[in-house]
């Protein structure tokens, strides 16, 4: 007994349909860059509040502060993504440089206590020393650092960052030898 052509009729229909609702949860579940889809970056608006006083910053400080908090984690997210030790050591420079981020109004002179209370700081040291065998990420992770400083106080302050390095190599490697 023959198969009738209605069958072959309902299951290619059936098939079509399955396919084009494949195709509908496949393009659901795509993955979009953020950075190319100007619909999705315009509804983020994370960047508008890089550098602008927010309703929860309490000091003028907590504005550079935040603003480099957020670059460092839009690196993160755009694939230059920090190690553990990278993020402990960006931690540690927070609080190193927290007297040039909270140096308007002379906020650190006169707040420490509050500011360091804020943050959850124990202490902060004037100096930084990192120690840790080769190929941790030390000089990528001062360049990413440093680069976000100068972003979020670089216009209003004229931070500079000093850079010294051990390694002869990476010295000669720079040029300035």
């Amino acid at each position: 007994m023959p198969i009738p052509s209605s069958v072959f009729d309902a299951f290619e229909a059936h098939v079509q349909s399955a396919r084009a609702a494949h195709e509908r949860r496949k393009a659901s579940a795509a993955f979009c860059n953020v950075v190319d889809d100007r619909e999705t970056r315009e509804t983020l608006s994370v960047e508008q509040t890089l550098g602008r006083r927010q309703p929860q910053d309490v000091f003028a400080g907590d504005v550079h502060l935040r603003t480099m908090r957020t670059l460092l984690s839009l690196v993160d997210e755009r694939g230059w993504e920090r190690s553990a030790h990278q993020c402990q050591f960006h931690a540690s420079f927070e609080k190193c440089v927290a007297r040039v981020l909270y140096k308007k109004d002379d906020e650190w002179k006169t707040q420490r206590p509050a500011i360091m209370h804020r943050n959850n700081w124990d202490r902060c040291s004037s100096e930084v020393m990192i120690s840790t065998p080769r190929r941790f990420g030390k000089t990528f992770s001062i360049a990413i650092f440093t680069a976000c400083l100068a972003l979020s106080v670089g216009c209003e302050i004229g931070a500079a960052a000093a850079v010294a390095t051990a390694c002869a190599r990476a010295w000669r490697a720079s040029g300035r030898v």
